[in-house]
């Protein structure tokens, strides 16, 4: 008699929607733990395995039984499962007999550092980055079988991939209710019961991959900051569609340049008679080399700018001057500055009291 209500209740988890099927056949809620999983089949296998049980059902009893267990067993397979069975409730038909969207329409972002040069990341540039991916296993094809063994079609959906799910109202008449065509939950959308596991995915159809992805760096972008590449991350079922790939960009240093902002820095070394008497001086940029005015009397500590020679030309490139002193002077050279400092005296001398300061300053 218990044997009867049992294959009952399968039978009716079964037809009753994709929110009962392995859940159902161990007897267990939506909570159950792995122990309590195993602890449920074992229990089950010695009450419905054919070697002690004579019973007519206990042959297909058994099987579902093993298959709810080899798939809430395996952490990887339970959530494909769920996903594909609560991610789908009321998605409506599907052409291809898999879910429109395994995790109710996005597949998980892919996470990776993007390092790049300084000027890169003001310029902007295009990198192929190397990312890990979850993809259709190779060896299998995505149907999670070892090549070459048996595949018998599956006992919920009988091969068709899907299953109709009907919701019925609160008056829970044939009139009030509503009906969808949602993946079969037992066998994932595959149509067929999965007898040897791959040897490459264990059963789950997917596996970490290596994938070149192809990253447009735009001008300006900030150290830390996060660059998405839709449509190239990972998959959550073999032949859906692929997830976000997410960069965090690391910005190597640039020796002798920083970067505030919009605006760049840098030091620049100035002989003191340029500083002095003025001139023009070559200095690098981003955008190439640029001439720089010095204006007559620059003081050590000064900040000289060029406009538009920034972040994406919207900001200046600023130098901080420092007078670079010679370590040896000629004898010429020594007799001409002491003539220098001899006529910087006299005019001290000359000036009104009181105006020496800003003279010399």
């Amino acid at each position: 008699m218990a044997a009867t209500r049992a294959a009952a209740a399968a039978a009716a988890s079964s037809s009753a929607g994709a929110d009962r099927c392995h859940f159902a056949v161990l007897g267990l809620p939506r909570s159950a733990t792995r122990d309590q999983v195993k602890q449920a089949y074992r229990r089950l296998a010695r009450q419905w395995h054919p070697d002690v049980n004579s019973a007519p059902e206990a042959v297909e009893r058994f099987k579902l039984i093993s298959q709810a267990f080899e798939v809430l067993s395996d952490p990887l397979l339970r959530q494909q499962y769920e996903e594909s069975q609560w991610g789908t409730d009321t998605s409506g038909s599907s052409g291809s007999g898999s879910s429109s969207s395994s995790n109710g329409g996005a597949s998980p972002d892919v996470h990776a550092l993007l390092q790049l040069g300084f000027r890169e990341a003001i310029l902007g540039a295009q990198r192929d980055v190397l990312v890990s991916v979850l993809d259709t296993c190779p060896h299998c094809g995505g149907t999670g079988a070892q090549p070459g063994s048996s595949a018998p079609p599956c006992p919920c959906c009988k091969g068709r991939r899907e299953i109709v799910k009907r919701q019925r109202n609160a008056s829970s008449t044939d009139a009030g209710a509503s009906t969808s065509v949602v993946c079969c939950p037992i066998c994932a959308g595959r149509g067929f019961q999965v007898r040897q596991r791959c040897t490459c995915c264990r059963g789950a159809a997917l596996t970490q991959q290596p994938r070149s992805v192809p990253v447009s760096v735009p001008p300006g972008v900030e150290h830390g900051s996060l660059l998405r590449v839709p449509h190239e991350g990972s998959v959550t079922r073999p032949g859906g569609p692929r997830g976000t790939v997410v960069l965090e960009v690391q910005v190597e240093h640039e020796p002798g340049m920083w970067r505030r902002g919009l605006d760049l820095h840098s030091q620049l070394q100035v002989p003191f008679l340029d500083a002095l008497l003025g001139g023009t001086h070559t200095v690098p940029t981003v955008w190439g080399n640029a001439r720089l005015s010095i204006p007559p009397g620059t003081q050590h500590g000064s900040v000289l700018s060029l406009d538009q020679a920034g972040v994406r030309r919207q900001g200046s490139h600023h130098f901080q001057v420092q007078l670079l002193l010679p370590r040896e002077v000629s004898s010429a050279e020594q007799e001409l500055l002491q003539q220098l400092a001899v006529l910087q005296r006299r005019r001290r001398r000359r000036q009104p009291r009181g105006s020496s300061s800003s003279s010399s300053s």
